[in-house]
């Protein structure tokens, strides 16, 4: 057991067993350290070199890992972390699972592989994934209410602005064929 929160352990630091989130949090303190120590080793490089005159070699300092992001159906690449609201993509993946849960594992299949084309394509700017992703996003939620609920005009403009911006991307355009028709019976 983690001595730290009582979570089964996976790792041993010295006299502590840690879990899988603590052993996390330790790396992570563990990393923020060296790079203030290797920081501090090339403001003394750095003065080196201005009394002495000598080219003194820095350290490299290694960029700090990103928290993660736990996603069930996306997988989300470190190139588009920054880049894309992931908020969003959480949403849309909770919306995906809802939808599986509820028994129409067609949508949720499509609406997966859809949105992953979307993050994977070099085809769309960055402010085109994110506009794309949220409108994705908008329908998934959608597509969960009763009929009643749902916003009929807004689905179906929301639609044709996803048509639009994936008409010309071959992947995109290819998934959206077999997407769109999944969701016109919410518009």
């Amino acid at each position: 057991m983690c001595s730290q929160c009582g979570k089964p352990a996976v790792a041993q630091v010295g006299q502590l067993l840690l879990c899988v989130d603590c052993l996390y949090k330790w790396q992570q303190v563990m990393n923020a350290q060296f790079a203030h120590q290797a920081s501090l080793l090339n403001v003394m490089a750095q003065l080196t070199e201005l009394h002495t005159g000598f080219a003194v070699p820095r350290m490299q300092i290694p960029e700090a890992p990103g928290a993660p992001v736990t996603l069930n159906n996306i997988r989300l690449d470190k190139s588009v972390v920054g880049v894309i609201n992931t908020g969003e993509i959480a949403k849309l993946d909770l919306a995906m699972s809802r939808i599986q849960t509820e028994g129409n594992a067609e949508l949720s299949k499509a609406l997966r592989e859809f949105t992953q084309a979307i993050l994977d394509t070099k085809e769309l700017r960055p402010e085109q994934k994110n506009d794309t992703i949220e409108h994705v996003s908008f329908l998934a939620t959608q597509s969960e209410l009763p009929k009643d609920q749902q916003q009929t005009s807004l689905i179906r403009t929301v639609m044709g602005a996803v048509e639009r911006t994936v008409t010309n991307v071959g992947a995109l355009a290819s998934l959206w064929q077999v997407l769109a028709p999944m969701l016109e019976h919410i518009a």
